[in-house]
């Protein structure tokens, strides 16, 4: 994938979604996407349709191979480029983390989701192959399906390079952000305690992602316990990019797990989680920075 392909795709506001549905017919339209490394998303918003039952969702639920074009049309034909992604679809389950991390990435990049975040649902595309073409480039066309290549550190395993700020917002590559943390698992105790300290120095994003890693690699009986505090994190996050209402959503839905999960009589490492819940909403209910 070229760099310049995927930096143009990245920062466009509008892609082309185009579906195809059961009999075989194509459906396209506009959507407003957020990109993060091999993961995009878009989601049903606010604006004025005739249903919530759109026809994209159910073509992507019977068939989920989607496609996204970006393009930029000019008089002066040698500016004439165009990017599109292919991929599967996925519709997220309502309240979920992974819902909640998507409509995180799609209101950082639009200011008018800051006040009216999309209800959804929301779509996560994870994208297989790009394609790309350029006018004014005689060495660029169409290569073909192009293996999106990941972020990787000097053992080749999965990384993210992308710079961020100390709120998960992404930032233009050469930037200077914030130190990036291990996407490793972490013991129970050493997750808690990282997470701490991430989210007592303004870094509540960067603390999800350490609870998420955790999530995905503990027992199936703890999921409900560090999703719970994953989505805590994700709100309290919500609350300092200006997102009260989504913030209030997302820290009700982390309370339903954590009390589902204290119904189990599981272990809670030390932490009282009806107080956990309880500060979360004090602090996202006072507007006062977020504090472990």
């Amino acid at each position: 994938m070229a760099e310049w392909a995927r930096e143009r795709f990245e920062r466009s506001a509008v892609a082309r979604l185009a579906t195809v549905d059961p009999g075989g017919a194509p459906h396209l339209v506009p959507v407003v996407f957020a990109l993060e490394s091999d993961a995009l998303w878009t989601a049903v918003d606010g604006k004025p349709k005739s249903s919530r039952s759109l026809r994209r969702l159910a073509n992507l639920r019977a068939n989920p191979r989607v496609s996204l074009l970006v393009d930029h049309y000019e008089e002066d034909w040698s500016a004439l480029w165009w990017v599109r992604v292919d991929g599967l679809a996925t519709v997220l389950e309502p309240g979920s983390e992974e819902e909640g991390v998507g409509i995180a990435r799609l209101t950082a990049k639009y200011a008018q989701y800051q006040a009216d975040p999309p209800a959804g649902p929301v779509v996560l595309v994870k994208v297989e192959t790009w394609r790309s073409w350029r006018a004014h480039d005689p060495d660029a066309e169409d290569v073909g399906s192009l293996v999106t290549p990941r972020d990787r550190d000097a053992g080749g395993r999965a990384r993210q390079a992308r710079p961020r700020d100390a709120l998960g917002r992404p930032l233009p590559y050469g930037s200077q952000g914030v130190e990036p943390v291990s996407e490793e698992p972490l013991p129970p105790g050493e997750t808690l305690e990282a997470a701490r300290a991430l989210v007592a120095s303004g870094r509540p994003f960067s603390a999800h992602e350490v609870l998420e890693a955790r999530w995905k690699a503990g027992p199936a009986a703890e999921r409900d316990l560090w999703q719970g505090l994953a989505q805590i994190c994700v709100a309290l996050t919500h609350a300092a990019r200006g997102n009260r209402t989504g913030a209030e959503r997302l820290v009700e839905r982390a309370g339903e797990h954590l009390a589902a999960y204290a119904a189990t009589s599981g272990a809670t490492y030390g932490l009282d989680l009806d107080a956990v819940t309880a500060c979360a909403r004090g602090r996202i209910g006072d507007g006062a920075p977020p504090r472990p």
